[in-house]
């Protein structure tokens, strides 16, 4: 009977898709950055006054929301598909709707390939 039964399990987020989020994370500073703008901008609640990098990003906007929308601390527990999406959408609406910036498009596996081809180059 279980036989029967197809269970289909969610497959969590790709190496590719891991180094998507490291250079968005990037791009989103990048964006910061070139609008004058650090992380004490965006998160009017911290008494810090940090310029905008990826790791900043990442722990101050991506994971403080991938918690409260998922209950996930790392983002090697996302689902590849949804999850990061979902995130990546309430992030830039709020970039939008709060500090009028458009975010960069989530970075493709085309692009990371450009970038990492880009990268081969840039140090040959």
């Amino acid at each position: 009977m279980e036989d029967d039964i197809n269970i289909k399990e969610e497959k969590r987020r790709t190496i590719a898709q891991n180094n998507a989020l490291h250079l968005f994370y990037e791009h989103v500073a990048q964006v910061l950055r070139e609008n004058g703008m650090g992380i004490k901008q965006v998160l009017e609640r911290f008494n810090l006054d940090a310029p905008a990098t990826k790791y900043g990003i990442k722990e101050y906007l991506w994971r403080p929301l991938q918690f409260s929308m998922f209950g996930k601390k790392s983002t090697t527990e996302l689902l590849k598909q949804q999850e990061i999406d979902q995130i990546y959408d309430a992030l830039n609406k709020f970039f939008v709707e709060k500090l009028e910036l458009q975010l960069p498009p989530f970075p493709s596996i085309e692009s990371l390939s450009l970038e990492e081809e880009f990268k081969n180059r840039k140090y040959q």
